[in-house]
């Protein structure tokens, strides 16, 4: 119990069960079945870690079931749940673009499965079919733009109680 394995998931059934995520609206059947040649999947069970902030891993997570934790530790170093991932939602996307280190660390909550596309998968998809990738950058910039405006609105909140 709370070991990361790797699945055995075609790469119909990867499409199928990214249909029912809201990566669905963004991309053609094709586009799905294109996209998910280019992931691997992966389940576990609590308390299994997907990653630990401060690691070098620029791989983009897309969660198909279960519920993972995204964890910081403050300054005294007392860990902090920040967020909880449902299904269809995805992580890890800051690293992927940026290439930077981890900035949080993510559990297994629920068990879960999920795909993984590694910095080399992506720039390769990127290269060998441009729309595609197109498509997932713009996905993953309307992604972390929903994600700063609530951090903001989080921020002037806080500061407002001040």
């Amino acid at each position: 119990m709370g070991r990361v394995e790797r699945l055995f998931l075609p790469e119909k059934a990867r499409a199928e069960a990214v249909e029912k995520t809201s990566w669905a609206k963004d991309l053609s059947w094709n586009e799905l079945v294109a996209f998910v040649k280019w992931t691997e999947p992966f389940h576990a069970a609590p308390p299994a870690t997907i990653f630990n902030e401060g690691e070098r891993d620029g791989s983009l997570y897309l969660l198909l079931s279960g519920r993972v934790s995204v964890q910081k530790a403050d300054r005294a170093g007392v860990v902090r749940s920040l967020q909880q991932i449902t299904a269809g939602k995805t992580f890890g996307e800051m690293a992927l673009i940026d290439g930077e280190t981890r900035s949080a660390s993510v559990v297994v909550a629920e068990e879960a499965t999920w795909l993984v596309m590694s910095k080399p998968n992506f720039d390769r998809m990127v290269e060998e079919t441009p729309r595609l990738g197109l498509k997932v950058v713009q996905r993953i910039a309307r992604l972390l733009s929903q994600r700063l405006r609530q951090t903001s609105a989080t921020l002037a909140d806080a500061l407002d109680g001040d």
